[in-house]
């Protein structure tokens, strides 16, 4: 079965990237239910270059960045591209007005799958920049949906969580015991569920590891990613 050619911004870090191939690979499988895979190209960046560039602020010069990679995955024939990471989203809006492919967002699908579930009060983790900044609460509240944001300290405590070992796969029971004493604290404030906002954090936390559910941004968009693929729609 022909599809779509799919082009991923990889690298951001490695580890979900692999995550991600190995993910689209398996959920086409289940659909097409032949010994055929998609056609797919990673431009594999450099996170420590885009972690320098947002610490400063630098976000005219991550949307560049992030340009000049799409621009790769074009001239290597992608049909739509992809941003295997939550952070980097951060200049999304951005991107997408200059962008020379068609982008699906990790954060539209999270916050569309979050209203399918009829879910009005969610807490967010992931990277720093994501928690403190509002890209990832504005698309939420769009679709009417209450974004609660941890402390100062447990924001520090989560990002330190995810960097350095999360990052380079490293899963230590300790901070996955660490991670889900943290964000329960929360759950009594009424939250219904808790976006993984980072797409190494499923290396950490499964489903029924929380009192609450839990939201793999990373399945979301690959589900999505293999939709376009294929042009399945109406999920």
């Amino acid at each position: 079965m022909q599809g779509k050619k799919v082009g991923i911004v990889g690298g951001l870090g490695y580890m979900s990237t692999l995550e991600y191939y190995r993910g689209i690979m398996k959920e086409s499988q289940t659909y097409t239910k032949s010994g055929e895979y998609p056609e797919l190209v990673i431009a594999s960046l450099n996170i420590a270059d885009v972690m320098r560039m947002l610490e400063k602020g630098f976000y005219e010069q991550v949307t560049w960045y992030l340009y000049r990679a799409i621009q790769d995955l074009r001239k290597a024939r992608a049909d739509f591209a992809v941003i295997a990471s939550n952070t980097p989203h951060i200049v999304f809006n951005q991107l997408s007005e200059i962008s020379p492919l068609p982008l699906i967002s990790i954060m539209d699908v999270t916050s569309q799958a979050i209203s399918r579930c009829g879910y009005s009060n969610v807490l967010l983790t992931g990277t720093a920049f994501t928690m403190k900044n509002r890209f990832y609460k504005d698309n939420l509240e769009s679709h009417g949906i209450k974004c609660t944001v941890p402390n100062a300290e447990d924001i520090e405590t989560i990002h330190n969580i995810i960097f350095p070992d999360l990052e380079n796969g490293i899963v230590k029971p300790e901070k996955k015991r660490e991670f889900i004493t943290l964000c329960e604290k929360y759950v009594p404030k009424g939250i219904q569920a808790i976006i993984l906002g980072c797409t190494e954090l499923p290396l950490l936390i499964n489903d029924g590891d929380m009192q609450v559910p839990i939201i793999d941004t990373m399945k979301l968009h690959i589900s999505a990613i293999v939709d376009e693929i294929y042009g399945i729609g109406g999920k």
